[in-house]
């Protein structure tokens, strides 16, 4: 039986006996001595004896692993053997001490040779024991250790006995052995970057329960090594349960080391910074709500001069932002402007009014370019973005550094004046205007400057329209925004607006909005505020026939409208259409007796608005009369302003196109023979067809039976008596003349009735009253020769007789006079009609030269042409 079967079998008297050599050189396969198997094995005594008699046996180390007998009795945790070990190690240790300080050596630093002795793991006694779960040998060995060196030294991978504890072997008790024995000691990270505090908030936050024990443990006992500083970064666990979001464990910490917080990293970044710059707003809220968080981390910068503020700026995280500002105790000052692009780029007005409420001047430190040509998804610039969500001062703060986006359209050719037009942001508004205006007038000003001799026409706001046809006034009247209607027009009000692609004009928007049965918002007060203030608006001609307002009015019947205008724009009263016509043309045509009544009561319209002739001549009260419309062509017929004997260029009288009974006097026709209708030509013809054969008849009587009879003598039997008398051959050639003019008169009625052409039957109607009027006068002579002649004996009776008789051609002498002077004036007023006033007309279009055109072309028609021919 060799030596190490005896160690095995604690054969005491072998070991009391045996040669030195034999016990010294005895190893089994793993290198292990005597003294390593009666460890093992338990044997104290052994033990004992041979620590007594081979004390180098405690330096062999096993070849594989390097143990010594110390770390087996360590990890074995027989302490007995144990403490003989360490007792034995300890004189040795002096042993070896005094022989150095006999040679000169250090005595003031003596030095642990055995107990400090590691194995190929770099684990001394210590680790073994904490390997092994024996605390009762931790506590010993802490005892034989009053240097701590024991517990503070690392392993292979700079794990301390404390790691191990905490980490592999997870021995609370233990743990709490080596807390205690060194309390202030500043453990450090292993190979890992772990320290024993970093590795209890792992477990911790992994595993829950027993784990949570060793971090307030550490918390508890040692929160010195909340303020390790570790890795290449000079982390704290403070930094670490930030990168690891370890929320519980940050309150943990910093609730048992306050000032831990205060320690910052390699580039000077409180942990604060790391949180922030993680994104984490509901670690960041977490951290906020800590009361023990001082002033200094929450606003101290970096290496490179950043606060945690700057840091959530630069890293685009907008509920990290806004949770810092609103918390009072964050400096909101920036200190990296420069580093902000993507507040621009990404249109977050959110943002850029949150950093600009303490650092004005950010936007002047973005990049210029970065302004111009920053773009959203449908290609709107930041201006134009701005102003759609009403960000005044931002506005403000962009048009001075990039005023030329000021005129950026979108996709719908949109302006910002559009889009605050159609909010009615008032204070926006007068902004974009003035802002507009100013860069109107200063790109205005520099072209003058520039010397180019001329201005170069510039895009003025106000002016612009999309791809509707709508500037910003159309936007604000189609929205019903009263105060935005008015500020846009007082801007300028000289301006003109025209229509847009529906063929509406602001005034006509107002006006279909106003009378809209849905609309609740508007009750007029913009179509008044227009009407008022944009007079020239109801000018503007829309639509294939180039209607006015007035004109549109007119035949929509809107009496309210028309009121307005009249008393707004009265000038438009006067303007035509491309065919000729006014207003009260329109009216006439589409029948609406109410506004024909409403201006004809008008007693200060002019008469040229009345009696104006269209391009066919016609005038209102022609087209009233073509209608049928009794009522409407009776307020024209009884107006005294309205003329009645014009014609059209087609040769009709106005009052032939009239086929009603109506009172002449009253129209003020009575006795006009060119006015008579269709009922009293019959009649005329009628009557002067009478009194025509009357006269013959009676002529012819007169001719056959003289006055003073017949001769019935031979030779001139048959002759009349009284032939030979001058007052006789007189009733001859008078009554010839009134036979021959009756006749004919007679004649003319047979020719009108079977003529077609209204010229040829009035020209025999003519003649027929003029002839019936002579044989009147003639047979009136007539019937004073006759009697002049029968009573030639009693010359005093013959003068009383022709007296009387004369007194007939005096008292006809006025109805004749007046009849020719009415004839006068007739003809008199068909002239004017149709010289002058056809001038008037056409100078009136002289200004449109599309109308100018239009109304040669229609003068200059063939057809036209024969007409007038």
């Amino acid at each position: 039986m060799d030596a190490i079967d005896r160690a095995r079998r604690g054969d005491l008297e072998f070991f009391k006996n045996a040669p030195l050599d034999v016990l010294l050189n005895a190893r089994d396969g793993n290198d292990d001595s005597v003294l390593s198997h009666a460890v093992y094995s338990n044997h104290l005594d052994c033990c004992e004896v041979i620590c007594k008699r081979c004390p180098s046996l405690l330096y062999q180390q096993t070849r594989p692993k390097g143990h010594t007998p110390l770390h087996h009795a360590a990890y074995s945790g027989n302490l007995p053997i144990l403490k003989l070990l360490i007792s034995t190690c300890a004189k040795a240790d002096l042993e070896y001490q005094q022989d150095i300080e006999g040679k000169g050596g250090d005595k003031t630093h003596p030095r642990k040779t055995l107990t400090l002795r590691t194995n190929d793991y770099g684990d001394n006694a210590m680790h073994k024991a904490t390997h092994g779960s024996q605390p009762e040998a931790v506590k010993l060995l802490i005892e034989a250790d009053p240097d701590n060196e024991l517990l503070r030294a690392g392993d292979n991978k700079n794990n301390t006995p404390l790691h191990l504890a905490v980490g592999l072997k997870s021995d609370h008790k233990i743990a709490r052995l080596l807390i205690e024995a060194d309390p202030d000691f500043p453990y450090g990270a292993n190979m890992e970057g772990e320290t024993p505090l970093f590795i209890a908030i792992k477990m911790a936050e992994m595993r829950s329960r027993v784990p949570l024990k060793f971090k307030e443990l550490i918390l508890e006992l040692q929160p010195v090594q909340c303020k390790v500083r570790v890795g290449e970064n000079g982390w704290t666990v403070l930094h670490y349960a930030v990168s690891k979001r370890f929320l519980k464990s940050i309150g943990d910490i910093i609730q048992s080391c306050p000032e831990s917080s205060e320690v910052v990293d390699n580039e000077g970044q409180y942990f604060f910074h790391h949180a922030v710059k993680l994104g984490g707003v509901e670690m960041v809220k977490h951290i906020l709500g800590l009361k023990e968080i001082p002033s200094i981390v929450l606003n101290g910068p970096d290496n490179l001069g950043r606060t945690p503020f700057d840091v959530a700026a630069i890293s685009r995280n907008e509920s990290v932002i806004l949770c810092l500002h609103e918390d009072p105790r964050v400096n909101k000052k920036l200190t990296v402007t420069k580093h902000l692009n993507w507040v621009v780029e990404n249109h977050n007005f959110v943002m850029m009014n949150l950093f600009m409420e303490a650092n004005a001047d950010l936007l002047m430190n973005i990049e210029l370019d970065v302004l111009l040509n920053s773009r959203d998804q449908n290609g709107d610039t930041i201006l134009f973005n701005a102003a759609k969500e009403n960000h005044l001062f931002l506005c403000k703060e962009i048009y001075k550094r990039c005023p030329s986006l000021i005129y950026h359209q979108s996709k719908g050719g949109r302006t910002a004046l559009h889009d605050a037009a159609w909010r009615g942001e008032a204070k926006m508004l007068k902004f974009l205007i003035s802002a507009g205006a100013k860069s109107y007038y200063e790109n205005d000003q520099e072209d003058i400057e520039c010397g180019g001799g001329e201005r170069i026409p510039q895009k003025m706001l106000l002016t612009m329209v999309d791809e509707q046809g709508d500037t910003a006034l159309h936007k604000a009247v189609l929205n019903h925004k009263l105060e935005a209607v008015k500020l846009l027009i007082e801007a300028d009000n000289d301006f003109e607006y025209t229509t847009n692609n529906s063929g509406e004009t602001p005034l006509m928007i107002a006006i279909r909005e106003a009378q809209s049965n849905e609309n609740k918002r508007d009750s007029g007060k913009i179509r008044k505020l227009l009407f008022k203030m944009l007079p020239n608006q109801t000018k503007i001609r829309t639509g294939d026939e180039e209607w006015t307002l007035l004109q549109h009015a007119a035949k929509n019947g809107d009496l309210s409208i028309i009121e307005d205008i009249i008393q707004f724009c009265p000038s438009c009263l006067e303007l035509v259409d491309n065919e000729g016509k006014n207003f009260l043309h329109i009216a006439a045509k589409y029948e609406r007796v109410q506004v024909v009544k409403h201006v004809l009561r008008a007693k200060d319209i002019a008469v040229n608005v009345l009696n104006d002739e269209d391009y066919d001549g016609n005038t209102p009260l022609h087209i009233a009369a073509s209608t049928g419309n009794e009522p409407m062509t009776l307020c024209f017929l009884y107006d005294p302003r309205v003329i009645k004997t014009t014609m059209n260029k087609n040769g009709q009288h106005v009052l032939h196109a009239i086929n009603f009974s109506y009172d002449k006097r009253k129209a003020g026709v009575f006795g006009i023979t060119d006015t008579v209708d269709q009922s009293d030509l019959k009649d005329q013809r009628d009557f002067d067809l009478v009194v025509g054969a009357l006269i013959a008849t009676v002529s012819f009587t007169a001719g056959i039976t003289v006055p003073g009879g017949y001769i019935s003598d031979v030779p001139n039997q048959g002759t009349a008596v009284l032939c030979k008398q001058g007052s006789f051959i007189a009733f001859i050639i008078s009554n010839s003349f009134a036979l021959l003019f009756s006749l004919y008169a007679v004649f003319s009625h047979f020719c009108a009735r079977r003529l077609s052409e209204d010229a040829d039957i009035k020209y025999q109607l003519k003649v027929a009253t003029l002839c019936t009027l002579a044989a009147i006068y003639c047979m009136m002579v007539a019937f004073i020769a006759g009697s002049f002649a029968v009573l030639a004996n009693s010359k005093r009776l013959a003068l009383v007789v022709c007296t009387i008789s004369f007194l007939f051609f005096i008292f006809s002498c006025r109805p004749i006079w007046k009849i020719a002077m009415q004839r006068k004036r007739s003809a008199a007023a068909s002239r004017h009609e149709h010289s002058p006033k056809r001038s008037a007309a056409a100078s009136r279009h002289e200004h449109s030269p599309k109308r100018s055109i239009a109304a040669s072309q229609h003068e200059r028609s063939p057809k036209r042409s024969a007409l007038e021919e």
